[in-house]
């Protein structure tokens, strides 16, 4: 589906009525690894109540970010219940997805330009890890590969860690 470029979306905070939307745009994008539970999901939420996001289009959210205060040098792992981090020196990227209609219209650009503007409280510093070839994505903002002390094999092949300092 072509979508013309002036449709219109706005990013705000998830509410819980987004979830089921959240998991069914998770299960659509990922084929590296098996989708988390939304136990999991909505646990990076209770981290980062401020920082994890939906594009929300007339009311349908076509894209989501979750995104929570972490401790450097460290990715998060997948599939697991963290009730807090250990120290918050970086803002951690869990996941960053956009329906695969509305690719183009700059909404991982907007959830980025959201989570580095509008939360000056947050860590200068920004992590993620880069699945499925995103990484040429997270290049073009400013992110760069960087060593990390954790086995990144269940994010897939060509997993990347990445880091931003603004």
């Amino acid at each position: 589906v072509n979508l013309p470029s002036m449709l219109s979306y706005c990013i705000r905070p998830i509410q819980d009525a987004d979830w089921p939307a959240i998991l069914r745009l998770q299960a659509a994008a990922y084929h590296a690894f098996d989708p988390e539970s939304e136990a999991v999901m909505r646990s990076k939420q209770q981290l980062g109540p401020h920082s994890c996001l939906v594009a929300d289009a007339a009311g349908q959210v076509v894209g989501y970010c979750l995104a929570h205060p972490w401790k450097a040098d460290e990715p998060a792992g997948l599939d697991t219940l963290y009730p807090a981090p250990a120290g918050h020196s970086s803002l951690y990227i869990h996941d960053v997805v956009v329906s695969a209609d509305w690719r183009g219209q700059g909404i991982a650009e907007a959830f980025l330009q959201r989570l580095t503007r509008q939360q000056p409280a947050l860590p200068a510093q920004l992590a993620l890890v880069a699945v499925q070839d995103a990484d040429r994505f997270w290049r073009r903002h400013r992110f760069r590969a960087v060593p990390c002390r954790k086995d990144l094999d269940a994010y897939g092949p060509g997993a990347v860690y990445m880091q931003r300092h603004d």
